[in-house]
């Protein structure tokens, strides 16, 4: 050890500060952007700064004497391709992993920890078959256990886009060990992949590399899967007020209809909780509240059934609808998990079978 030569490397300031910068305004507007608009000041603001802080990071990369990334690294088709894979490949499970547990407490109504029970299967499943696959890649190569992965995460996600809140734990666990197994092929294959043809610094900067890409796929998917879910469901709550609207046209007895479908809208919320005294409250209050009340009492009651069964009638709808943003969330993602494997396979891997060390 005392021997070996000693390798003093500066810190790369600047990349870090622009890559910070760009995965910041990536990840801000991506979050934001059904807020704010994807059109609006601060979106192109985002867009911008994105777009310019990732071109000064290419552009000090390529001229400091210790980057944070060594770019000849992307010459390698192999690791390209296991950087792709491994970075889709945790996308569309990190997209799992966060909203499937808030759909199984909000709309299925289990506790946290019975959530917590019914998604360990993709994590028992990725223990138990990722050394199983590193056998079969030293075996067969990388290309059929992606192929296989991919094909395994599409089940799961075509399962995942007909979940429903009638959907059984049955059914959930099942789409969690299909997840897991497709799962833990794409990331033993390209974790194997990624150290194939490098060996020294070369090697230890690859891991680092593909590490950090890594965990920048975790980091996107939380933000493009929470910011699609918020446009999914603000879609889905649209569909639930006009559905509210039709059923109090069809009322005879209760008035200041407008009133109450705007206090509709205003408590039917991602929590898929209608405040049920609140809205009956309210609507009584405004049509009896300077009337003396004895003299009504019929009427009153008889307002307040209606109105009973209208929350009762339209909290069901809200609660089928905004479950559905879910599975039509998963239904939108699938076609682009096949894109993905088609990018990783015909672009990334190279289509001959090596023997790996």
């Amino acid at each position: 050890m005392k021997n070996e030569e000693k390798v003093k490397a500066k810190m790369d300031g600047g990349g870090l500060l622009f890559l910070t910068v760009f995965l910041f305004s990536v990840t801000l507007v991506l979050i934001k952007g059904n807020e704010w608009g994807w059109n609006s000041g601060y979106g192109w603001s985002c867009y911008i700064l994105g777009f310019l802080s990732f071109i000064f990071f290419i552009f000090i990369e390529k001229r400091v004497k210790s980057p944070m990334i060594d770019f000849s690294l992307f010459k390698d088709r192999l690791f390209l391709g296991s950087i792709f894979t491994a970075s889709t490949g945790y996308l569309f499970l990190i997209g799992v992993m966060v909203l499937l547990p808030q759909f199984l407490t909000r709309f299925q109504g289990k506790s946290e920890l019975e959530a917590a029970f019914l998604i360990t299967p993709v994590s028992a499943a990725i223990f138990l078959f990722s050394q199983f696959v590193a056998l079969m890649v030293k075996k067969i190569g990388f290309i059929i256990p992606v192929v296989i992965g991919f094909c395994t995460m599409g089940i799961a996600y075509y399962l995942l886009s007909k979940l429903t809140v009638e959907s059984t734990s049955q059914q959930i666990v099942t789409l969690c060990i299909l997840l897991g197994i497709g799962f833990s092929f794409l990331i033993a294959t390209s974790t194997i992949a990624s150290t194939s043809n490098f060996e020294g610094e070369l090697l230890a900067s690859s891991q680092s590399v593909f590490s950090m890409l890594r965990g920048v796929g975790t980091v996107l998917a939380v933000a493009i899967f929470v910011g699609s879910l918020t446009a999914q469901m603000n879609t889905e709550k649209q569909k639930v007020v006009n559905y509210a609207q039709g059923v109090l046209e069809k009322s005879n007895l209760i008035q200041n209809k407008e009133e109450l479908l705007e206090l509709t809208s205003n408590v039917i919320d991602e929590n898929n909780e209608m405040t049920q005294e609140e809205l009956i409250k309210s609507s009584i209050h405004s049509k009896f509240g300077n009337q003396n009340e004895k003299e009504n009492v019929q009427e009153a009651l008889a307002v307040k059934r209606e109105l009973q069964n209208y929350v009762a009638d339209v909290s069901k709808e809200a609660k089928y609808k905004m479950g559905e943003s879910f599975g039509n969330l998963y239904g939108t993602a699938f076609p682009f998990l096949f894109l993905c494997a088609f990018l990783s396979l015909f672009l990334c891997f190279p289509f001959i079978k090596r023997r790996v060390r």
